[in-house]
C-alpha cells in the first residue's frame, strides 16, 4: 500500500508538470511569431515526407516587393515541372479553437468555433488580397493556404461547410497536412517525369546529330572515292600512253 501511495504521488506529480508544460504550450501557441514559425516547420516537415526538399524555396530564400512596393514574403514556392510555381502561405489563427478547448461549456465552445470558422475565411480573405500569384512568373491564379493541422479544417468544415468553396471563390486552396502531402507527391512525380521527358528529349537530339553527321561523313567518303576512281583511271591511261 505504501508502494502504491508513494507511486500514485509521482504520477500526480507528472500530471501537474504536464499539465504546466502543456499551458505553457498553449499560450506560446498564442503569440502570432511562435504560431507562425510552428505553422513553417509543419511545412517544412511537409515538403520533406513529400520528398520535395530539393524543390522548394521557403520563406527565408524567397521574398519580392510588389508594385506598392510592400515586402511579400510567402512561406513556400513550389516549383512546377513546366515552369509554373505555386505559393504557399503557412498563416493560422487558432486562437478560437484553442479558447473551445479550454472550456466545457458546450455553448461556448460553438461561439469559439464559429469564432475559429470566421478567423480562418478572413485570414483566406486576406491572402487573397496578396495576390502573392502576380508577383511570381508562371504562378496559377491561386495561392495554397496551409493549415497545420487537419483538425483545424475539421473543426471549421463542422460550423461552416462551405468554407473550402468560399475561400476558393477567393482563390485560395485550403491545404491540410495530408491534402498538401498529396499535392506535392504530385508535384515530386511531375518533376521526375519531367527529367525523364527532357533526357529523352536530349537522347532524340542527340541522334539526330549523329545522323546528320555520320550522313556528312560519309558524303565526303563518296566524293573522296570518287576522285581516287578518277585518279586511278588517269594513272592507268598514263602507264598506257607511255607503253
Amino acid at each position: 500500500y505504501a508502494a502504491l501511495r508513494e507511486h500514485l504521488g509521482s504520477l500526480q506529480e507528472h500530471n501537474l508538470k504536464l499539465t504546466d508544460e502543456t499551458r505553457k504550450l498553449t499560450a506560446a501557441l498564442r503569440r502570432p511569431e511562435v504560431r507562425g514559425r510552428y505553422g513553417e516547420i509543419q511545412l517544412e516537415r511537409v515538403a520533406e515526407l513529400a520528398g520535395m526538399r530539393d524543390y522548394c524555396d521557403f520563406s527565408t530564400q524567397s521574398s519580392k516587393y510588389d508594385d506598392e512596393g510592400r515586402l511579400q514574403r510567402p512561406d513556400m514556392i513550389v516549383r512546377l515541372p513546366n515552369d509554373r510555381q505555386v505559393v504557399v502561405a503557412a498563416k493560422t489563427n487558432i486562437d478560437a479553437y484553442l479558447d473551445a478547448i479550454e472550456t466545457d461549456d458546450p455553448d461556448e465552445q460553438d461561439r469559439h468555433l464559429d469564432r475559429f470558422a470566421r478567423h480562418v475565411l478572413d485570414q483566406a480573405k486576406a491572402r487573397s488580397k496578396k495576390t502573392y500569384w502576380a508577383q511570381y512568373d508562371g504562378s496559377p491564379d491561386f495561392t495554397v493556404m496551409f493549415i497545420p493541422g487537419d483538425q483545424f479544417i475539421d473543426a471549421a468544415l463542422k460550423r461552416e461547410p462551405k468554407i473550402l468553396d468560399l475561400a476558393a471563390q477567393q482563390n485560395v486552396l485550403l491545404a491540410s497536412p495530408s491534402t498538401l502531402i498529396g499535392l506535392l507527391r504530385a508535384v515530386h512525380v511531375g518533376w521526375r517525369e519531367k527529367s525523364l521527358s527532357e533526357q529523352a528529349g536530349e537522347l532524340f537530339d542527340l541522334g539526330k546529330e549523329l545522323h546528320e553527321r555520320v550522313a556528312v561523313a560519309l558524303e565526303h567518303a563518296g566524293k573522296r572515292g570518287t576522285n581516287l576512281s578518277r585518279s586511278v583511271d588517269s594513272y592507268n591511261r598514263l602507264v598506257g600512253s607511255v607503253d
